[in-house]
């Protein structure tokens, strides 16, 4: 989804271009969130609207690249993850415009949990049944052996 935002001042904002990719992301109109920014807004999960704000208002601050990652609550409860990035500009008054990217990355983030998990299982299996490995990196012919193995040996 691609959009053009602007915040300005005082707080208000509008969206001034978003692509009907709002629909698939956000399952909100793009007339919807033309007219009303608040159908985005309150989308948003609770836990992570204060460090989203946080990520906009230094993005404000240092006119720096916006890039940030939140969950979203879908119309049927689920959750969602997203990963926005923009580039921010300052226009006449003190607004700021950013010209966005907004990416649906769940799946990432799913594989990205059950990684940590099956490695976290992995740990447990070694430990307990306190075995040795190495692993041999082909490209730098680096060779590591955990503690154990060199316990072992």
């Amino acid at each position: 989804m691609f959009l053009r935002y602007e915040l300005l001042p005082d707080g208000t904002d509008n969206i001034l271009f978003i692509s009907d990719g709002v629909h698939d992301v956000f399952e909100v109109s793009s007339d919807e969130a033309l007219a009303n920014t608040q159908r985005l807004w309150q989308k948003i999960h609770a836990d992570d609207l204060p460090a989203f704000r946080r990520s906009m208002q230094s993005s404000i601050e240092e006119l720096s690249k916006w890039d940030h990652e939140w969950r979203i609550r879908m119309n049927d409860g689920s959750i969602k993850w997203l990963e926005g990035r923009g580039t921010p500009y300052r226009l006449e008054g003190g607004r700021t415009l950013w010209n966005t990217l907004v990416l649906d990355i769940t799946q990432r983030k799913r594989l990205e949990a059950e990684q940590q998990s099956l490695v976290a299982h992995l740990r447990l299996a070694l430990e307990t049944a306190n075995l040795g490995f190495w692993r041999l990196n082909l490209a730098t012919n680096e060779l590591y052996w955990n503690e154990r193995l060199m316990e072992i040996y």
